[in-house]
């Protein structure tokens, strides 16, 4: 799942609009150094480390080893987040 999409699941969730803005890394990057008034100083290496970076993963060895049974994510942030089951 895309980022964009799990943020828009977690908004749908909690009962509330997506963010409309999307802010372009490069402004970001300008942004991090204000990260320390906001109490995020270690944004810029946040921003540095996720940018332009793609993961892809899947349980298979966890369920076949260990038994693992994950829970698909809608499932998992009503959990979290507490919206209606």
């Amino acid at each position: 799942m895309r980022l964009a999409d799990a943020i828009a699941l977690a908004a749908r969730i909690g009962g509330h609009a997506p963010p409309r803005l999307r802010l372009p890394v490069p402004l970001l990057r300008v942004l991090a150094p204000a990260g320390r008034l906001i109490g995020q100083p270690g944004l810029g290496e946040i921003i540095s480390a996720s940018a332009g970076v793609t993961y892809w993963a899947t349980a298979d060895k966890a369920r076949a080893e260990l038994g693992f049974a994950p829970r698909d994510l809608e499932t998992g942030l009503r959990e979290v987040l507490g919206g209606p089951r």
